[in-house]
């Protein structure tokens, strides 16, 4: 049987997802259709991880798409690059451990292609967290484009100025639950 669920917010899930640090855990409540983030010292909490336990049913936990796939995906992506040089570069930087970093690091002075990346990147996230959802008999609303799209401001090719790219991250951030704010945090602290 399948259960629909209201509400679930794709981007802070899409974070749960792609986020693959050793001291955070998430869970999706399936009633509420929020993402609790586990992280750092609320992972000794064992009053929150009994009340997790306690009820399976209702906590699913989130396990991030794994970084073998995550790594597939950046070189589909390096292959699909027309300039060489980048191409070389990309291709470079995913050889050995340390490949996340040296892919990010190398995208940061190429903002078409960075902006490429996370377009595919989002997409390809949002078909493994349907087929999740699927696999565990769930249905949620889905976004109309991934969450870099869904921004125009963002993926347009003239970008915003500076000060109004921190405006939108504000207005963002105050619309976020506490466990959203927590996982946003935790997220900005590995991306930087």
């Amino acid at each position: 049987m399948e259960r629909k669920l209201a509400t679930i917010d794709r981007t802070i899930l899409e974070s749960a997802f792609t986020y693959n640090a050793r001291d955070h855990r998430a869970y999706l409540d399936i009633t509420s259709g929020q993402v609790i983030a586990v992280h750092g010292e609320l992972l000794k909490d064992a009053a929150l991880l009994c009340r997790l336990a306690a009820d399976p049913g209702r906590f699913v936990r989130i396990d991030p798409v794994p970084p073998a796939e995550q790594h597939r995906w950046m070189n589909e992506f390096t292959e699909s690059i027309q300039e060489p040089a980048l191409r070389e570069r990309l291709t470079r930087a995913l050889d050995g451990a340390g490949a996340f970093r040296r892919f990010k690091d190398v995208l940061r002075t190429e903002a078409p292609a960075r902006r490429r990346w996370y377009l595919l990147r989002s997409t390809l996230v949002c078909a493994y967290i349907d087929a999740w959802l699927q696999a565990r008999g769930l249905t949620g609303p889905r976004p109309d484009a991934p969450a870099v799209a869904a921004a125009p401001e963002l993926a347009a090719p003239e970008l915003a100025a500076r000060g109004d790219l921190r405006q939108l991250a504000r207005e963002r951030l105050e619309r976020l639950s506490d466990d959203g704010l927590r996982l946003a945090i935790a997220y900005l602290r590995y991306r930087l």
